[in-house]
């Protein structure tokens, strides 16, 4: 029952995702996929997506990466997806890492496992010309 308890998703997220990504052709034949959260920081996204049936007891998550074509010179964006096991007690790194450039070649996370207990969010480190600009998260889900 975990789709129940998340209601603050946006369409709008969705929609921008499935323009941008690989996963339109999911989202528009499927219910079971949304986009949990969208974060845009210093010209580089991040987003948290989702498929969840309970009927089926599935549940996973993917993130997204790319810089927002608006990005000014010398922005690098390393984005990774992190997972809580614990109700959100203890947090790990558990995608590759991404560094992407480009609004036109996002870059993807594989699905991972996102049931009962679990906890994901999508992180990103933004640095321009080599400095350290900050680090963000998309919300918990």
């Amino acid at each position: 029952m975990k789709i129940l308890q998340k209601i603050g998703i946006t369409a709008a997220g969705g929609a921008l995702l499935a323009i941008a990504g690989q996963s339109s052709a999911a989202w528009a034949y499927d219910p079971n996929y949304f986009n949990v959260d969208w974060l845009s920081r210093d010209g580089c996204v991040a987003s948290l997506d989702a498929y969840n049936n309970d009927a089926q007891s599935v549940y996973k998550v993917q993130a997204m990466f790319a810089e927002d074509g608006n990005a000014p010179s010398g922005t690098r964006c390393v984005g990774w997806l992190t997972r809580s096991t614990d109700y959100g007690q203890n947090w790990s790194q558990i995608s590759g890492t991404h560094t992407h450039s480009s609004w036109d070649n996002p870059s993807w996370t594989s699905w991972y496992w996102d049931g009962p207990g679990y906890r994901a969010k999508a992180c990103m480190i933004v640095y321009r010309w080599d400095a350290y600009q900050g680090q963000y998260c998309t919300q918990t889900w």
